[in-house]
Protein backbone atom coordinates (compact mmCIF):
# COMPACT_ATOMS: atom_id res chain seq x y z
CA UNK A 1 0.00 0.00 0.00
CA UNK A 2 1.22 3.12 -1.06
CA UNK A 3 2.62 5.63 1.84
CA UNK A 4 0.49 8.52 -0.44
CA UNK A 5 -2.71 6.92 -0.54
CA UNK A 6 -3.09 4.19 2.05
CA UNK A 7 -6.10 2.17 2.05
CA UNK A 8 -8.32 2.32 5.00
CA UNK A 9 -8.05 -0.59 7.66
CA UNK A 10 -10.56 -1.42 10.86
CA UNK A 11 -9.65 -0.08 13.95
CA UNK A 12 -8.50 -3.29 16.27
CA UNK A 13 -9.41 -2.73 19.99
CA UNK A 14 -6.11 -2.43 22.22
CA UNK A 15 -4.91 -5.60 23.81
CA UNK A 16 -5.94 -4.01 27.46
CA UNK A 17 -9.97 -3.58 26.37
CA UNK A 18 -9.65 -7.11 25.42
CA UNK A 19 -8.56 -7.94 28.94
CA UNK A 20 -10.61 -5.84 30.74
CA UNK A 21 -13.79 -7.54 28.66
CA UNK A 22 -13.05 -10.12 29.78
CA UNK A 23 -12.37 -9.52 33.76
CA UNK A 24 -15.61 -7.63 33.31
CA UNK A 25 -17.52 -11.25 33.35
CA UNK A 26 -17.11 -11.29 36.67
CA UNK A 27 -19.54 -9.21 38.47
CA UNK A 28 -17.10 -8.29 41.62
CA UNK A 29 -14.94 -6.83 39.14
CA UNK A 30 -17.89 -4.25 37.28
CA UNK A 31 -17.24 -1.23 39.56
CA UNK A 32 -13.94 -1.36 38.69
CA UNK A 33 -14.40 -1.89 35.11
CA UNK A 34 -16.57 0.77 34.80
CA UNK A 35 -13.97 3.04 36.39
CA UNK A 36 -11.46 2.12 34.33
CA UNK A 37 -12.96 2.36 30.81
CA UNK A 38 -13.82 5.73 32.22
CA UNK A 39 -10.18 6.50 33.01
CA UNK A 40 -9.58 5.45 29.43
CA UNK A 41 -11.73 7.47 28.27
CA UNK A 42 -10.38 10.50 29.52
CA UNK A 43 -6.69 9.28 28.56
CA UNK A 44 -8.05 8.77 24.54
CA UNK A 45 -9.56 12.29 25.16
CA UNK A 46 -6.35 13.72 26.31
CA UNK A 47 -4.64 11.80 23.69
CA UNK A 48 -6.36 12.82 20.71
CA UNK A 49 -5.89 16.54 22.08
CA UNK A 50 -2.41 17.43 22.33
CA UNK A 51 -0.55 19.39 20.38
CA UNK A 52 2.11 17.25 20.28
CA UNK A 53 1.52 13.66 17.53
CA UNK A 54 1.88 10.30 19.16
CA UNK A 55 2.66 7.20 17.36
CA UNK A 56 2.20 3.53 18.44
CA UNK A 57 4.29 1.42 16.83
CA UNK A 58 4.59 -2.48 16.66
CA UNK A 59 7.71 -4.91 16.57
CA UNK A 60 6.83 -4.91 12.72
CA UNK A 61 7.13 -0.81 12.82
CA UNK A 62 3.24 -0.77 11.68
CA UNK A 63 1.12 2.21 13.50
CA UNK A 64 -1.20 0.53 15.64
CA UNK A 65 -2.39 3.79 17.01
CA UNK A 66 -2.08 8.09 16.17
CA UNK A 67 -3.39 10.97 17.78
CA UNK A 68 -4.88 14.25 15.80
CA UNK A 69 -1.50 16.00 15.63
CA UNK A 70 0.43 12.77 14.26
CA UNK A 71 -2.24 12.53 11.58
CA UNK A 72 -1.96 16.44 10.35
CA UNK A 73 1.96 15.72 10.38
CA UNK A 74 1.71 12.49 8.56
CA UNK A 75 -0.96 14.04 5.89
CA UNK A 76 -3.62 11.42 6.64
CA UNK A 77 -6.36 10.62 9.03
CA UNK A 78 -5.95 8.10 11.92
CA UNK A 79 -7.69 5.27 10.72
CA UNK A 80 -5.91 5.56 6.95
CA UNK A 81 -2.73 5.28 9.23
CA UNK A 82 -3.60 2.12 11.35
CA UNK A 83 -1.72 -0.19 10.07
CA UNK A 84 0.77 1.19 8.10
CA UNK A 85 4.75 1.11 8.04
CA UNK A 86 5.04 4.36 9.93
CA UNK A 87 8.68 4.77 7.64
CA UNK A 88 6.47 4.80 4.86
CA UNK A 89 5.89 8.52 5.54
CA UNK A 90 9.41 9.52 6.44
CA UNK A 91 11.03 11.17 3.72
CA UNK A 92 13.51 8.84 2.31
CA UNK A 93 16.92 11.37 3.17
CA UNK A 94 15.46 10.88 7.08
CA UNK A 95 15.06 6.85 7.33
CA UNK A 96 18.47 6.26 8.02
CA UNK A 97 18.50 8.38 11.32
CA UNK A 98 14.99 7.39 11.96
CA UNK A 99 15.94 3.44 11.57
CA UNK A 100 19.37 4.40 13.92
CA UNK A 101 17.00 5.75 16.94
CA UNK A 102 14.74 2.79 17.05
CA UNK A 103 18.02 0.96 17.48
CA UNK A 104 19.29 2.96 20.36
CA UNK A 105 16.26 4.94 21.74
CA UNK A 106 18.08 7.09 24.58
CA UNK A 107 15.95 9.59 27.48
CA UNK A 108 16.30 13.01 25.40
CA UNK A 109 17.19 11.89 22.19
CA UNK A 110 15.89 13.58 18.80
CA UNK A 111 15.98 13.46 15.38
CA UNK A 112 14.11 16.05 12.66
CA UNK A 113 12.08 14.18 10.39
CA UNK A 114 10.48 15.43 7.53
CA UNK A 115 7.03 14.51 6.29
CA UNK A 116 5.71 14.41 2.45
CA UNK A 117 2.97 17.22 3.37
CA UNK A 118 -0.39 17.51 0.65
CA UNK A 119 0.49 20.90 -0.79
CA UNK A 120 3.36 23.26 -0.20
CA UNK A 121 3.74 25.01 3.07
CA UNK A 122 3.69 28.94 2.82
CA UNK A 123 5.83 30.84 5.13
CA UNK A 124 3.95 31.90 8.24
CA UNK A 125 6.41 34.10 9.51
CA UNK A 126 6.79 37.78 8.70
CA UNK A 127 9.55 37.19 5.97
CA UNK A 128 11.89 40.50 6.41
CA UNK A 129 13.22 39.80 3.14
CA UNK A 130 9.41 40.34 1.63
CA UNK A 131 9.57 44.17 2.91
CA UNK A 132 13.66 44.45 2.16
CA UNK A 133 14.43 43.05 -0.87
CA UNK A 134 10.65 43.06 -2.16
CA UNK A 135 10.39 39.20 -2.23
CA UNK A 136 7.25 37.40 -3.89
CA UNK A 137 5.77 34.85 -1.72
CA UNK A 138 4.86 32.72 -4.75
CA UNK A 139 8.28 33.09 -5.99
CA UNK A 140 10.15 32.15 -2.72
CA UNK A 141 12.38 29.54 -2.60
CA UNK A 142 11.17 28.63 1.18
CA UNK A 143 7.81 27.04 -0.48
CA UNK A 144 8.33 23.70 1.05
CA UNK A 145 6.64 20.56 0.28
CA UNK A 146 8.01 18.66 3.95
CA UNK A 147 6.25 19.28 7.32
CA UNK A 148 9.16 18.98 10.08
CA UNK A 149 8.82 17.33 13.20
CA UNK A 150 11.09 16.54 16.29
CA UNK A 151 10.78 12.59 16.91
CA UNK A 152 11.89 10.35 20.08
CA UNK A 153 10.93 7.24 21.54
CA UNK A 154 8.55 8.14 24.76
CA UNK A 155 7.77 4.33 25.77
CA UNK A 156 9.77 1.23 25.03
CA UNK A 157 7.77 -2.01 26.21
CA UNK A 158 7.42 -5.49 25.69
CA UNK A 159 3.98 -7.34 25.47
CA UNK A 160 4.01 -10.83 24.99
CA UNK A 161 7.34 -10.92 23.49
CA UNK A 162 6.83 -7.99 20.87
CA UNK A 163 8.50 -5.02 21.22
CA UNK A 164 5.95 -1.07 21.68
CA UNK A 165 7.25 2.13 21.06
CA UNK A 166 5.47 5.25 21.45
CA UNK A 167 7.28 7.83 18.97
CA UNK A 168 6.58 11.65 20.23
CA UNK A 169 6.40 14.24 16.95
CA UNK A 170 7.06 17.65 17.69
CA UNK A 171 6.07 20.04 14.99
CA UNK A 172 8.78 22.37 14.39
CA UNK A 173 7.73 23.47 10.74
CA UNK A 174 7.16 26.72 11.37
CA UNK A 175 10.38 26.91 13.22
CA UNK A 176 11.98 25.48 10.28
CA UNK A 177 11.21 27.71 8.29
CA UNK A 178 11.92 31.09 10.77
CA UNK A 179 15.78 29.66 10.58
CA UNK A 180 15.47 29.00 6.57
CA UNK A 181 13.85 32.64 6.55
CA UNK A 182 16.38 34.29 9.01
CA UNK A 183 19.18 32.19 6.91
CA UNK A 184 18.03 33.55 3.40
CA UNK A 185 17.73 37.34 5.00
CA UNK A 186 21.52 36.77 6.19
CA UNK A 187 22.59 35.54 3.25
CA UNK A 188 20.67 38.56 1.02
CA UNK A 189 21.65 41.08 3.22
CA UNK A 190 25.26 39.14 3.10
CA UNK A 191 24.94 39.61 -0.67
CA UNK A 192 23.54 43.46 -0.19
CA UNK A 193 26.42 43.97 1.87
CA UNK A 194 29.30 42.82 -0.68
CA UNK A 195 27.35 44.06 -3.37
CA UNK A 196 27.25 47.64 -1.97
CA UNK A 197 31.13 47.04 -1.20
CA UNK A 198 32.04 46.25 -4.22
CA UNK A 199 29.57 49.32 -5.28
CA UNK A 200 31.38 51.64 -2.65
CA UNK A 201 34.76 50.35 -4.15
CA UNK A 202 33.91 51.11 -8.10
CA UNK A 203 32.46 54.71 -6.74
CA UNK A 204 35.48 55.45 -4.79
CA UNK A 205 37.32 54.49 -8.10
CA UNK A 206 35.17 56.30 -10.34
CA UNK A 207 34.70 59.38 -7.83
CA UNK A 208 38.87 59.32 -8.06
CA UNK A 209 38.63 59.33 -11.92
CA UNK A 210 36.27 62.02 -11.87
CA UNK A 211 38.29 64.14 -9.43
CA UNK A 212 41.40 63.58 -11.88
CA UNK A 213 39.18 64.23 -14.58
CA UNK A 214 37.95 67.27 -13.28
CA UNK A 215 41.46 68.86 -12.49
CA UNK A 216 42.49 68.18 -16.07
CA UNK A 217 39.19 69.84 -17.32
CA UNK A 218 40.07 72.70 -15.08
CA UNK A 219 43.61 72.15 -16.38
CA UNK A 220 42.35 72.33 -19.59
CA UNK A 221 39.49 74.88 -19.20
CA UNK A 222 42.26 77.55 -17.42
CA UNK A 223 44.26 76.68 -20.80
CA UNK A 224 41.57 77.61 -23.21
CA UNK A 225 40.81 80.49 -21.21
CA UNK A 226 43.79 82.46 -21.16
CA UNK A 227 44.54 80.70 -25.31
CA UNK A 228 41.20 82.44 -26.05
CA UNK A 229 42.39 85.56 -24.05
CA UNK A 230 45.41 85.94 -25.72
CA UNK A 231 43.63 85.56 -28.97
CA UNK A 232 41.32 88.20 -28.21
CA UNK A 233 44.10 90.57 -27.11
CA UNK A 234 46.05 89.86 -30.36
CA UNK A 235 43.99 89.19 -33.16
CA UNK A 236 43.82 91.97 -36.16
CA UNK A 237 39.69 92.06 -36.18
CA UNK A 238 38.15 93.98 -33.52
CA UNK A 239 35.71 91.67 -30.80
CA UNK A 240 33.13 93.94 -29.40
CA UNK A 241 29.94 92.00 -27.13
CA UNK A 242 26.58 94.12 -27.44
CA UNK A 243 23.72 93.48 -25.00
CA UNK A 244 20.36 93.61 -26.25
CA UNK A 245 19.51 97.04 -25.95
CA UNK A 246 22.46 97.57 -28.41
CA UNK A 247 24.81 98.88 -25.54
CA UNK A 248 28.63 97.47 -25.84
CA UNK A 249 29.83 95.31 -22.81
CA UNK A 250 33.02 94.59 -24.05
CA UNK A 251 36.20 95.19 -26.49
CA UNK A 252 39.46 94.10 -27.72
CA UNK A 253 42.60 96.16 -28.04
CA UNK A 254 42.02 95.68 -32.07
CA UNK A 255 38.53 97.63 -31.98
CA UNK A 256 40.74 100.43 -30.21
CA UNK A 257 43.13 100.96 -33.24
CA UNK A 258 40.48 100.04 -35.58
CA UNK A 259 38.26 103.39 -34.65
CA UNK A 260 40.79 105.27 -32.41
CA UNK A 261 38.28 104.90 -29.35
CA UNK A 262 39.78 103.59 -25.66
CA UNK A 263 37.96 100.83 -24.03
CA UNK A 264 36.66 102.85 -21.14
CA UNK A 265 34.93 105.49 -23.96
CA UNK A 266 33.35 102.30 -25.63
CA UNK A 267 31.77 100.60 -23.09
CA UNK A 268 28.80 101.15 -21.70
CA UNK A 269 28.11 103.49 -24.74
CA UNK A 270 25.60 102.35 -27.83
CA UNK A 271 27.36 100.59 -31.40
CA UNK A 272 25.68 103.63 -33.24
CA UNK A 273 28.74 105.41 -31.90
CA UNK A 274 30.50 103.36 -34.13
CA UNK A 275 28.64 102.08 -36.92
CA UNK A 276 25.36 103.74 -38.19
CA UNK A 277 21.74 102.21 -37.02
CA UNK A 278 20.92 102.68 -40.47
CA UNK A 279 23.90 99.82 -41.36
CA UNK A 280 23.76 97.96 -38.46
CA UNK A 281 22.53 93.88 -38.25
CA UNK A 282 19.30 92.92 -36.67
CA UNK A 283 20.02 93.35 -33.00
CA UNK A 284 19.62 90.28 -30.87
CA UNK A 285 16.28 89.32 -29.72
CA UNK A 286 15.50 88.51 -26.23
CA UNK A 287 11.64 87.07 -27.44
CA UNK A 288 12.70 83.35 -27.37
CA UNK A 289 13.99 82.74 -30.83
CA UNK A 290 17.23 81.50 -31.30
CA UNK A 291 20.50 81.99 -31.18
CA UNK A 292 21.53 82.63 -34.85
CA UNK A 293 24.62 83.54 -36.70
CA UNK A 294 24.25 86.62 -39.12
CA UNK A 295 26.08 86.77 -42.77
CA UNK A 296 28.90 88.98 -42.94
CA UNK A 297 27.94 92.47 -44.13
CA UNK A 298 29.55 95.13 -45.36
CA UNK A 299 29.47 98.88 -43.77
CA UNK A 300 31.09 101.94 -43.22
CA UNK A 301 32.02 102.39 -39.33
CA UNK A 302 32.56 106.29 -37.67
CA UNK A 303 36.06 107.22 -36.52
CA UNK A 304 36.72 108.77 -33.56
CA UNK A 305 37.79 111.86 -35.87
CA UNK A 306 34.80 111.37 -37.96
CA UNK A 307 36.32 109.97 -40.56
CA UNK A 308 34.61 106.49 -42.75
CA UNK A 309 36.57 103.50 -42.50
CA UNK A 310 34.80 100.26 -44.67
CA UNK A 311 34.37 97.70 -42.27
CA UNK A 312 33.04 93.98 -42.64
CA UNK A 313 30.85 92.92 -40.20
CA UNK A 314 30.14 89.48 -39.04
CA UNK A 315 27.55 88.53 -35.48
CA UNK A 316 26.58 85.48 -33.61
CA UNK A 317 23.60 85.70 -31.28
CA UNK A 318 24.13 83.62 -27.89
CA UNK A 319 22.20 83.79 -24.30
CA UNK A 320 23.32 84.44 -21.47
CA UNK A 321 20.91 84.62 -18.22
CA UNK A 322 18.11 84.14 -20.14
CA UNK A 323 18.57 86.96 -22.43
CA UNK A 324 20.36 86.88 -26.21
CA UNK A 325 23.71 88.88 -26.28
CA UNK A 326 25.96 89.50 -29.78
CA UNK A 327 29.58 88.94 -30.12
CA UNK A 328 30.17 91.40 -33.36
CA UNK A 329 33.50 90.80 -35.69
CA UNK A 330 34.48 94.09 -37.74
CA UNK A 331 37.28 94.00 -40.00
CA UNK A 332 38.80 97.11 -41.35
CA UNK A 333 38.83 96.19 -44.89
CA UNK A 334 40.59 99.42 -45.74
CA UNK A 335 43.63 98.10 -47.77
CA UNK A 336 41.70 95.58 -49.31
CA UNK A 337 39.34 98.15 -50.77
CA UNK A 338 42.43 100.39 -52.34
CA UNK A 339 43.73 96.95 -53.62
CA UNK A 340 40.58 96.40 -55.27
CA UNK A 341 40.29 99.64 -56.92
CA UNK A 342 43.73 99.05 -58.17
CA UNK A 343 42.99 96.29 -59.89
CA UNK A 344 39.94 97.22 -61.21
CA UNK A 345 41.95 100.09 -62.93
CA UNK A 346 44.67 97.73 -63.86
CA UNK A 347 41.92 95.38 -65.51
CA UNK A 348 40.65 98.58 -67.25
CA UNK A 349 43.80 99.09 -68.52
CA UNK A 350 45.02 95.48 -69.64
CA UNK A 351 41.83 95.64 -71.51
CA UNK A 352 41.85 98.69 -73.46
CA UNK A 353 45.21 97.62 -74.64
CA UNK A 354 43.79 93.95 -75.75
CA UNK A 355 40.89 95.75 -77.75
CA UNK A 356 43.47 97.83 -79.11
CA UNK A 357 45.30 95.02 -79.96
CA UNK A 358 42.37 92.87 -81.00
CA UNK A 359 41.68 95.68 -83.62
CA UNK A 360 44.57 95.78 -84.64
CA UNK A 361 44.53 92.03 -85.89
CA UNK A 362 41.19 92.35 -86.95
CA UNK A 363 41.92 95.76 -89.29
CA UNK A 364 40.82 93.85 -92.50
CA UNK A 365 37.45 92.49 -91.06
CA UNK A 366 36.56 96.06 -90.04
CA UNK A 367 38.19 97.62 -93.56
CA UNK A 368 35.93 94.96 -95.08
CA UNK A 369 32.81 95.65 -92.45
CA UNK A 370 33.33 99.88 -93.76
CA UNK A 371 33.75 99.17 -97.35
CA UNK A 372 30.64 97.22 -97.56
CA UNK A 373 28.12 100.48 -97.27
CA UNK A 374 31.01 102.95 -99.07
CA UNK A 375 30.53 100.42 -102.09
CA UNK A 376 26.63 100.37 -101.81
CA UNK A 377 26.86 104.16 -101.36
CA UNK A 378 29.10 104.50 -104.42
CA UNK A 379 27.17 102.91 -106.47
CA UNK A 380 23.52 104.31 -105.57
CA UNK A 381 24.79 107.58 -105.77
CA UNK A 382 26.02 106.50 -109.58
CA UNK A 383 22.83 105.33 -110.30
CA UNK A 384 21.36 108.92 -108.92
CA UNK A 385 23.32 110.32 -111.58
CA UNK A 386 21.97 108.41 -114.51
CA UNK A 387 18.65 109.27 -113.47
CA UNK A 388 19.44 113.04 -113.40
CA UNK A 389 21.30 112.87 -116.42
CA UNK A 390 18.49 110.65 -118.65
CA UNK A 391 16.19 112.70 -120.45
CA UNK A 392 13.13 112.03 -118.76
CA UNK A 393 13.69 112.73 -114.85
CA UNK A 394 11.88 110.12 -112.64
CA UNK A 395 12.05 111.75 -109.21
CA UNK A 396 10.69 108.77 -107.58
CA UNK A 397 13.37 106.18 -108.47
CA UNK A 398 15.71 108.88 -107.30
CA UNK A 399 14.20 109.00 -104.08
CA UNK A 400 14.07 105.34 -103.28
CA UNK A 401 18.17 105.32 -104.16
CA UNK A 402 18.86 108.21 -101.81
CA UNK A 403 16.86 106.71 -98.98
CA UNK A 404 19.17 103.72 -99.64
CA UNK A 405 22.27 105.57 -99.24
CA UNK A 406 21.09 107.02 -96.29
CA UNK A 407 20.49 103.64 -94.80
CA UNK A 408 24.33 102.82 -96.12
CA UNK A 409 25.59 106.05 -94.37
CA UNK A 410 24.04 105.73 -91.09
CA UNK A 411 25.24 101.68 -90.86
CA UNK A 412 28.45 103.03 -92.14
CA UNK A 413 28.89 105.11 -88.99
CA UNK A 414 27.14 102.83 -86.62
CA UNK A 415 30.28 100.62 -87.36
CA UNK A 416 32.83 103.15 -87.25
CA UNK A 417 30.92 104.09 -83.54
CA UNK A 418 30.84 100.72 -82.61
CA UNK A 419 34.56 100.46 -83.00
CA UNK A 420 35.00 103.70 -81.17
CA UNK A 421 33.59 102.13 -78.24
CA UNK A 422 35.34 99.76 -78.32
CA UNK A 423 38.68 101.36 -78.30
CA UNK A 424 37.65 103.58 -76.15
CA UNK A 425 39.31 103.41 -72.61
CA UNK A 426 36.62 102.95 -70.19
CA UNK A 427 35.45 101.66 -66.49
CA UNK A 428 32.87 98.63 -66.25
CA UNK A 429 29.28 100.19 -66.75
CA UNK A 430 26.41 97.23 -66.44
CA UNK A 431 23.23 97.35 -67.91
CA UNK A 432 21.12 94.89 -69.39
CA UNK A 433 22.66 93.21 -72.07
CA UNK A 434 21.27 90.44 -74.89
CA UNK A 435 23.64 88.25 -75.01
CA UNK A 436 22.94 86.25 -78.56
CA UNK A 437 22.83 89.92 -79.92
CA UNK A 438 26.07 90.39 -78.90
CA UNK A 439 27.17 86.79 -80.62
CA UNK A 440 25.83 88.14 -83.57
CA UNK A 441 27.83 91.31 -83.65
CA UNK A 442 30.92 89.43 -82.97
CA UNK A 443 30.35 87.23 -85.66
CA UNK A 444 29.71 90.00 -88.13
CA UNK A 445 33.48 91.42 -87.67
CA UNK A 446 34.71 87.92 -88.28
CA UNK A 447 32.68 87.07 -91.20
CA UNK A 448 35.41 87.90 -93.71
CA UNK A 449 38.50 86.54 -91.88
CA UNK A 450 35.83 83.34 -91.60
CA UNK A 451 35.21 83.03 -95.34
CA UNK A 452 38.94 83.75 -96.06
CA UNK A 453 39.77 80.45 -94.03
CA UNK A 454 37.11 78.59 -95.14
CA UNK A 455 35.50 78.27 -91.60
CA UNK A 456 31.62 77.12 -90.90
CA UNK A 457 30.14 78.78 -87.96
CA UNK A 458 26.84 77.31 -86.44
CA UNK A 459 24.63 79.06 -83.94
CA UNK A 460 22.64 77.76 -81.96
CA UNK A 461 20.64 80.21 -79.34
CA UNK A 462 18.49 79.12 -76.51
CA UNK A 463 14.90 79.89 -76.63
CA UNK A 464 13.99 83.15 -74.34
CA UNK A 465 17.20 83.79 -72.99
CA UNK A 466 17.11 86.90 -70.36
CA UNK A 467 19.12 89.91 -70.23
CA UNK A 468 22.46 89.49 -68.39
CA UNK A 469 24.09 91.88 -66.21
CA UNK A 470 26.95 93.17 -67.94
CA UNK A 471 29.70 95.67 -69.62
CA UNK A 472 28.55 94.96 -73.42
CA UNK A 473 32.47 96.72 -74.34
CA UNK A 474 34.08 93.64 -72.15
CA UNK A 475 32.09 90.96 -72.53
CA UNK A 476 32.03 91.63 -76.24
CA UNK A 477 36.08 91.75 -75.74
CA UNK A 478 35.50 88.24 -74.26
CA UNK A 479 33.76 86.77 -77.36
CA UNK A 480 36.20 88.25 -79.62
CA UNK A 481 38.68 86.54 -78.19
CA UNK A 482 37.54 83.44 -77.60
CA UNK A 483 36.60 83.20 -81.29
CA UNK A 484 39.96 84.05 -82.64
CA UNK A 485 41.18 81.78 -81.09
CA UNK A 486 39.41 79.44 -82.11
CA UNK A 487 39.77 80.65 -85.62
CA UNK A 488 44.19 80.67 -84.58
CA UNK A 489 43.31 76.45 -84.10
CA UNK A 490 41.49 76.05 -87.06
CA UNK A 491 43.54 78.02 -89.62
CA UNK A 492 46.53 75.33 -88.59
CA UNK A 493 44.32 72.28 -89.54
CA UNK A 494 44.94 70.78 -93.02
CA UNK A 495 43.47 72.32 -96.15
CA UNK A 496 40.97 69.26 -96.84
CA UNK A 497 39.92 69.32 -93.13
CA UNK A 498 36.45 70.43 -92.06
CA UNK A 499 36.48 73.35 -89.62
CA UNK A 500 33.51 74.20 -87.82
CA UNK A 501 33.07 76.56 -84.81
CA UNK A 502 29.69 76.28 -82.79
CA UNK A 503 28.57 78.77 -80.07
CA UNK A 504 25.14 77.72 -78.13
CA UNK A 505 23.58 79.71 -75.40
CA UNK A 506 21.41 78.21 -72.66
CA UNK A 507 19.82 79.36 -69.24
CA UNK A 508 21.08 77.51 -66.06
CA UNK A 509 19.82 78.34 -62.75
CA UNK A 510 20.33 82.25 -62.56
CA UNK A 511 23.07 82.48 -64.68
CA UNK A 512 23.72 82.20 -68.48
CA UNK A 513 25.67 79.53 -70.53
CA UNK A 514 27.83 80.52 -73.64
CA UNK A 515 29.71 77.81 -75.06
CA UNK A 516 32.62 77.84 -78.02
CA UNK A 517 33.31 74.70 -79.61
CA UNK A 518 35.57 74.14 -82.73
CA UNK A 519 37.49 71.33 -83.83
CA UNK A 520 40.87 72.40 -84.06
CA UNK A 521 44.23 71.01 -83.04
CA UNK A 522 43.45 71.03 -79.34
CA UNK A 523 45.57 71.90 -76.32
CA UNK A 524 48.41 69.78 -75.34
CA UNK A 525 47.99 67.99 -71.41
CA UNK A 526 51.54 70.08 -70.45
CA UNK A 527 50.02 72.87 -71.33
CA UNK A 528 46.78 73.64 -70.03
CA UNK A 529 47.30 74.15 -66.23
CA UNK A 530 49.26 77.28 -67.86
CA UNK A 531 46.44 78.38 -70.32
CA UNK A 532 45.47 81.49 -67.73
CA UNK A 533 48.42 81.96 -66.87
CA UNK A 534 49.11 86.03 -67.93
CA UNK A 535 51.99 86.01 -70.91
CA UNK A 536 51.97 82.11 -71.21
CA UNK A 537 50.43 81.32 -75.00
CA UNK A 538 51.06 78.67 -77.41
CA UNK A 539 51.13 81.34 -80.85
CA UNK A 540 54.24 82.78 -82.01
CA UNK A 541 52.86 86.32 -83.01
CA UNK A 542 50.69 86.16 -79.52
CA UNK A 543 51.49 87.97 -75.78
CA UNK A 544 49.57 85.32 -73.96
CA UNK A 545 47.19 87.86 -71.79
CA UNK A 546 43.75 87.21 -73.91
CA UNK A 547 42.82 84.38 -71.81
CA UNK A 548 44.34 85.67 -68.56
CA UNK A 549 42.22 89.21 -69.55
CA UNK A 550 38.84 87.04 -70.25
CA UNK A 551 39.12 85.35 -67.53
CA UNK A 552 39.40 88.63 -65.11
CA UNK A 553 36.52 90.10 -66.78
CA UNK A 554 34.70 87.27 -66.36
CA UNK A 555 35.20 87.03 -62.65
CA UNK A 556 34.52 90.49 -62.55
CA UNK A 557 31.28 90.51 -63.54
CA UNK A 558 30.80 87.41 -60.96
CA UNK A 559 30.57 84.59 -63.66
CA UNK A 560 33.26 82.02 -64.46
CA UNK A 561 35.20 80.99 -67.27
CA UNK A 562 36.68 76.94 -67.93
CA UNK A 563 37.56 74.69 -70.96
CA UNK A 564 37.85 71.24 -71.61
CA UNK A 565 40.61 70.13 -74.56
CA UNK A 566 41.44 67.00 -76.19
CA UNK A 567 44.38 67.07 -78.31
CA UNK A 568 43.68 66.91 -82.49
CA UNK A 569 39.87 66.19 -81.23
CA UNK A 570 39.31 70.30 -80.58
CA UNK A 571 38.57 72.62 -77.81
CA UNK A 572 35.25 74.12 -75.88
CA UNK A 573 35.36 77.02 -73.74
CA UNK A 574 32.14 77.97 -71.11
CA UNK A 575 31.88 80.93 -69.64
CA UNK A 576 28.92 82.13 -67.03
CA UNK A 577 27.61 85.60 -66.23
CA UNK A 578 24.68 86.27 -64.20
CA UNK A 579 21.28 87.40 -64.76
CA UNK A 580 20.13 91.05 -64.89
CA UNK A 581 17.60 90.76 -61.47
CA UNK A 582 16.53 94.21 -62.91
Amino acid sequence: MSMYNPEPKPADASSHDSDLSKQAASKPLLPNYQELKAAYGIYDQLYHSQITGCVLINGQQLIEKANRAAARLLGFSENLLIGERFDHYVHHHDKEAYHSLLKQPAPGRNILLRFPASQAIKPACACQGLATYECAIAGCDLNITENYALCSVAVDYKRKNEQFRYLNLIDVTESQLSLASLRCFQNRLEQKLASQNRALLISGADLKKNQAALRNSENKVHAQNTQLNAIFNNVIEGILTVDPDGTIISVNPAVESIFGYTATELTGYAIARLIPEKQQQPPANSFGRPPRHKPIKVVEGIKKDGRLVPLEVSSADFMLDGKFYSSCIVRDISLRKQSEIAEKKHLNELAHYSRLGIMGEMASGIAHQVNQPLTAIAGYTQACLNFLNAETLNLSLVRETMGKVHDQTLKAGQIIHNMRGFLTFRTIRKSGVDINQLIKTCFSLCELELKESNISSEVKFGKKIPLISADSIQIEQVLLNLIRNSLDALKNLPPDTPRTIIIETWQEAKSVVVRIKDNGMGIDEAHKDKMFTPFFTTKETGMGMGLSISQSIIKAHGGSLSFNSRLNKGTTVYFTLPIDEN
